[in-house]
């Protein structure tokens, strides 16, 4: 009987040995498995960057035309008072703002998009709102001359140049 018994922990300690190495096996398998995979799905970080940049894109985008559009009404409003764009041209003005006008509003229904996508993709809201809490640093709108240093030129446009005020006749004794 003790010969069966040491047998009997001997067969156990073996199988329980077999089981460890195939289990060791399997998970290593398992574990080599895992880069391979996440090669080709997009990492975490890498989900959260490719969003933010849409998004900080859109947004800069955004704030651009609204900028353009803004400044192209006021240069409107300026051709009805003094010697700005005439005839055709002040009525371009107007075209580029509507245009302009059209291009916000596709950039805004892009901007609905991009959040239902991030939603239905599982992205957390935090990812956008980091975005949104950034300041908003656009490209220089079109200089479409509303400027002071414009507006002083065009406020000479026309004139006679002998009674124009400049500041370095004051300095000639």
């Amino acid at each position: 009987m003790a010969l069966r018994t040491n047998r009997s922990h001997a067969l156990r300690w073996m199988g329980a040995l077999i089981l460890i190495g195939s289990l060791a096996t399997t998970a290593a398998l398992v574990l080599d498995a895992r880069p391979a995979s996440a090669g080709s799905e997009p990492s975490l970080q890498d989900q959260k960057a490719e969003f933010q940049s849409r998004y900080r894109r859109l947004l800069r985008n955004e704030v651009v035309l609204q900028n353009n559009i803004a400044k192209t009404r006021e240069d409107y409003a300026k051709a009805q008072r003094r010697n700005y764009p005439r005839g055709g041209a002040r009525q371009q003005l107007l075209l580029q703002a509507d245009q302009m006008e059209a291009e916000l509003a596709t950039v805004r229904q892009e901007i609905e998009t991009l959040k239902l996508d991030a939603r239905r993709q599982g992205v957390p809201p935090g990812w956008l709102y980091e975005v949104e809490d950034e300041e908003v640093v656009p490209a220089a709108p079109s200089d479409s001359g509303s400027d002071a240093a414009s507006d002083d030129e065009a406020d000479r446009a026309g004139r006679n140049p002998l009674y124009l005020d400049d500041e370095d006749e004051d300095d000639v004794p």
